[in-house]
């Protein structure tokens, strides 16, 4: 057995780095959660797959012999370049002047990756949906916002926590004139998952837990 295509898996860490970043670019800091779906590990696995199978390739038909180590990472990087690459194909005219059009592997691609992420997405759904569950459960919107108000200053991000104070500060506002104007029985529970998923989509199930906790 020739054990030097395990350098393969240098290749392959590349290109799952690679889409990795993609991933934390659409999900920040759900990346963990989104990364673990199904369609997020069929994604990773692919984006990892092709830069290994590029080593693969060139090593069992000879043309890798000597620094494997080297040509492994030479053949991650260089498949992410192949990727990206655009070609000008012409100019097209549009108001007020024209637009160069460019096209490549990179079309092909973005329309790979756009795919997978939105399939992630879907199935990301359910498992906020139960983590938003798990925290706001049986504890009314307004004893949320105290423990948020309580919490706020835990998050090491004074810019950001400024910033997400006044938005939980015009969602209490919005629900005091809903309650003064009579509201209807849904209205602490649309309120509660209003807050829960504000925070969610700001920092994450850590951030959640941490800043809704008693």
């Amino acid at each position: 057995m020739d054990y030097n295509y395990v350098y393969a898996s240098v290749s392959f860490a590349i290109g799952t780095a690679a889409g990795f970043q993609g991933v934390w670019e659409r999900y920040n800091q759900d990346v963990v959660a989104a990364a673990k779906t199904l369609p997020g590990i069929v994604y990773l696995f692919s984006r990892g797959l092709l830069p290994a199978a590029v080593f693969s390739l060139l090593y069992g038909n000879g043309y890798l012999a000597r620094l494997l180590f080297l040509q492994a990472l030479a053949c991650g990087t260089g498949a992410e370049l192949v990727l990206r690459m655009t070609f000008y194909v012409k100019q097209e005219k549009q108001a007020g002047g024209f637009e160069e059009l460019l096209r490549g592997p990179f079309d092909l691609f973005r329309w790979y990756q756009s795919f997978w992420l939105e399939t992630i997405a879907g199935r990301m759904a359910e498992g906020r949906k139960k983590t938003v569950q798990g925290v706001i459960l049986d504890v009314s919107f307004t004893d949320l916002v105290k423990h948020f108000s309580k919490n706020v200053g835990a998050w090491p991000n004074p810019q950001l926590m400024a910033q997400l104070e006044k938005e939980v500060l015009d969602l209490r506002v919005t629900y005091d004139k809903e309650l003064a104007a009579g509201g209807d029985v849904t209205l602490n529970e649309r309120y509660r998952y209003k807050l829960g998923y504000l925070i969610l989509n700001r920092l994450g199930a850590a951030g959640l837990r941490t800043l809704l906790s008693d």
